[in-house]
């Protein structure tokens, strides 16, 4: 059991994204954990063996409890339903808190694949019939995590607040024909990473 985990398509994508709050949170005592969907086979540099045991050695760093990679397709990653089958019994058997979510629009299409598939996947996870052999689980919160800070502000939505290196941005936007609220996290480095305390990660419950 984790109180928050982040999921992401590629080895080292949670470095670069929200590592820094994952430090911050397992500095304050909660527990953290990180699931991988690739192994990153069709990275130019590297192979997947290597960046799977270079996660592994960063995940001591980030001080992380637990970090396990799903060896998903590199490039071909899809929403579909063994895909988010898997992921959702995943959630029930860590049963995180709080779920970190790559930002739902990027270049690279296994980036907001995750999004989508991770989002469906934690409605799923809440379902009591979905499996006979675990309990559901629903987190209570669901954030977005985001590399630059215009990634969010540059197509015109409207940040309540934001705070750059690590801090929170919360915004408020229409998605999906509902008004929804978000909050998301953007990534920092270990010597540069700002205080969250303020950030109610922990609080909000996720809705659908």
């Amino acid at each position: 059991m984790v109180d928050v985990l982040a999921i992401a398509a590629h080895p080292d994508d949670v470095e670069q994204t929200c590592g820094g709050t994952l430090l911050r949170m397992a500095e304050a005592g909660y527990s953290t954990g990180i699931i991988d969907l690739t192994a990153g086979d069709m990275g130019t540099r590297g192979s997947p063996e290597i960046r799977v045991s270079e996660s592994a050695e960063a995940a001591k760093i980030l001080k992380v409890s637990h970090r396990e990679n799903l060896h998903f397709p590199d490039a071909r990653l899809e929403n579909s339903l063994p895909a988010r089958m898997t992921l959702a019994q995943r959630l029930r058997e860590l049963r995180p808190r709080t779920v970190i979510l790559p930002y739902w629009e990027g270049r690279h299409p296994d980036h907001y694949r995750t999004a989508e598939l991770g989002y469906e996947a934690c409605f799923l996870a809440g379902l009591k019939k979905l499996d006979q052999y675990t309990e559901p689980h629903r987190p209570h919160k669901v954030v977005y995590s985001v590399r630059k800070r215009h990634a969010f502000v540059r197509r015109g939505c409207n940040p309540i607040f934001h705070a750059e290196n690590g801090v929170a941005a919360r915004l408020s936007l229409s998605i999906w024909g509902s008004e929804r609220r978000f909050d998301l996290v953007s990534g920092c480095g270990r010597d540069s990473r700002s205080p969250i305390r303020n950030f109610p990660i922990l609080r909000k419950p996720y809705r659908r």
